[in-house]
């Protein structure tokens, strides 16, 4: 089952476990579920979160998930947040915590937040979050060991602590200086060992159990609504792929990623793929738009060209040719509905993704693939994973001329327009990819030359002389 969950002080991933079999990854923050999303999960849940110092999960990178096909679940903290917030556009939330913001009950954020420790401590709490301390007053009153009235004041009294300073203990001395009866607050201090509430983390428990008793279907999340595609938003997409980590440690450049970086090193064969995947995003837009999406006839026959363009003749080869693009049987029926709308919409509005589509229908993404592979194999053996210009013996200037100098005099463009022109988020990003480049071609050049040594011979010396 594949189910990721971001979590942290609310619910551990061992009692999470006990619930429900899935990935278990730090607390949620702006651009880690998008990431998440490009790799298409079953579902994806969120129970804790970063805010205040730390940017939250976008609102729109939840929607974007789902218009994917993705079950997004929310409860207990940051998810009961953001899910009261979009459970009309189908997140799905669970629990008190939900229901309490969802009805207006609640509107602050603080009711939620904790201060806690780092992952190394497994993010121990270091306060009690308010909707905790509530529901263990509305017990306290319903065990009869506080009045209700005494129960409306603690929680005032709570409200009004500055929520990484919120705890019982502090709770009781302050109601102690305002005057609480002392019975009262005696009567709950010994009640509270046993007695007090986690909301939050049985709120979570309940959540993972949805999770578990609906996938059993297999029926993925459908959405009414169209995402927009702005402008904001596709450089919200670019800037969240560069090369980053994914919470859960592992690297966020997925295969795709690769091969566009080594199509961007490729010139002019860049600016035509990504016209070829304009043309692709306008086609789906479009059709959604005006209502006339292609039919099951129209995509039976874009399946069977697509198929006879690459040299398909079986299931088997089919199977083969979705492994080696990275592609699952509904993303290449995505596919086959993108190439039916090109029979009818020949112009074009904006790439994304579809860029990726376009070497797949092409033929080039595997060998695109194959050599970003390669490359990420050969940097690492020789500890040349993160290297910069000055590891490769060459300044920015020496290495833009070394690589301007293999595409040709047409290409002798100012560096950094160059960059921008050719799909680059950064001149940073383009040197970056440029000093791989080059090591690259000098690591497999020697490699060539002894080609009768061993592999595991530690070269890293010769490749940094220029």
């Amino acid at each position: 089952m594949s189910v990721f969950v971001f979590t942290g002080p609310s619910l551990s991933p061992e009692e999470g476990r006990a619930v429900l079999d899935a990935t278990y990854l730090p607390p949620v923050s702006q651009g880690d579920l998008f990431r998440l999303a490009r790799r298409g999960p079953r579902a994806i849940a969120i129970v804790d979160g970063y805010f205040d110092h730390v940017p939250a999960v976008w609102h729109k990178e939840i929607l974007w998930a789902m218009s994917q096909g993705i079950h997004v679940y929310g409860a207990a903290s940051m998810g009961a947040l953001r899910a009261a917030e979009l459970d009309v556009f189908g997140m799905r939330g669970v629990g008190r915590v939900y229901e309490w913001y969802r009805d207006g009950v609640l509107e602050d954020d603080d009711e939620v937040a904790v201060g806690h420790d780092d992952a190394e401590s497994g993010y121990r709490r270091l306060s009690e979050a308010m909707v905790n301390i509530r529901a263990t007053l509305e017990r306290a009153v319903g065990d009869s060991v506080v009045s209700a009235a005494t129960g409306g004041r603690l929680a005032e009294l709570a409200k009004a602590i500055f929520y990484p300073e919120r705890t019982y203990g502090l709770l009781l001395k302050v109601a102690e200086r305002e005057g609480v009866p002392t019975p009262a607050l005696d009567a709950l201090r010994a009640w509270l060992p046993a007695g007090q509430v986690n909301q939050k983390r049985d709120d979570a428990v309940a959540m993972l159990a949805r999770i578990r008793d609906d996938l059993r279907d297999g029926t993925p999340a459908t959405v009414s609504y169209r995402m927009e595609k702005t402008d904001f938003w596709s450089h919200v997409m670019r800037s969240q792929t560069e090369g980053g980590v994914d919470r859960d440690g592992s690297p966020d450049r997925l295969p795709g990623d690769g091969v566009l970086e080594e199509l961007r090193l490729q010139g002019a064969a860049y600016q035509r793929a990504v016209d070829q995947g304009l043309l692709r995003d306008l086609a789906e837009a479009e059709a959604q738009a005006l209502g006339h999406g292609a039919g099951q006839e129209a995509m039976a026959a874009a399946r069977e060209r697509v198929r006879r363009q690459l040299g398909i003749d079986d299931d088997d080869e089919l199977a083969q040719w979705l492994a080696d693009n990275d592609v699952t049987a509904e993303r290449f029926d995505r596919l086959a509905a993108g190439e039916a709308g090109l029979d009818k919409l020949r112009w074009a509005r904006g790439g994304g993704g579809h860029l990726l589509d376009h070497l797949r229908v092409d033929g080039r993404y595997q060998t695109l693939r194959e050599r970003w592979a390669d490359k990420e194999r050969r940097l690492r053996s020789a500890g040349l994973a993160d290297a910069s210009a000055e590891d490769a013996g060459l300044s920015v200037p020496e290495l833009m001329r070394w690589y301007f100098s293999r595409l040709g005099p047409f290409y002798f463009l100012n560096p950094r327009e160059h960059a921008k022109v050719h799909g680059f988020r950064t001149f940073e990003s383009f040197v970056a990819a440029v000093t791989r480049e080059y090591l690259y071609t000098r690591l497999t050049a020697q490699s060539d030359e002894r080609s009768g040594e061993p592999e595991n011979v530690d070269r890293t010396d010769e490749v940094r002389q220029p």
